[in-house]
Formats: structure tokens, sequence, C-alpha cells
């Protein structure tokens, strides 16, 4: 199966689901005209945010926008305990 291409001239948007008791993943994607190309997934396991910051900054995308869940102040990434 061939996935989409990345478009080195374009954008890249991600959207980042930050896991507490499992994985932390990232989706990316590209805006073509009225299209929206998922590119590519990543996910992480028992990895610190500190270091997914570092991976994501390391990618070869034109990263514009990086979305977070909603709920991430309520936690505090180190310990997993509530603010």
């Amino acid at each position: 199966m061939q996935g989409v291409l990345h478009r080195d001239q374009l954008p890249v948007l991600a959207a980042l689901d930050v896991g507490v008791n499992d994985l932390t993943v990232a989706w990316f994607a590209q805006l073509v005209g009225t299209s929206i190309h998922i590119i590519d997934c990543i996910a992480w396991h028992d990895t610190a945010l500190k270091d997914v910051c570092r991976d994501l900054r390391d990618l070869p995308y034109n990263l514009t926008f990086l979305g977070v869940p909603h709920d991430q102040r309520q936690r505090e990434q180190s310990s997993n305990r509530p603010k």
C-alpha cells in the first residue's frame, strides 16, 4: 500500500495526544487544495514530553501548527498528578 507523500513546499499541521498512562501520539497533515492529507503518525511510549518536543523539532517538516489536547493544562506531565 502506498502512503500519501509529504510535499516539501506546504506547511505541516500536527495534532498531539499526550499520553499519561499510555502512548503519546502525533498525527501530521497537509492541506492540499480542499483535501487533508495525513502524511505521518508517530507514537512514543514512556517518553518525557521534552524528548517528544525534541523529536518533533528534528522532523523534516515545515511544522506550522501543533494542536494539543484541551485538558493539557490539567496535569503535570512529569508526575501524572492533577494540578
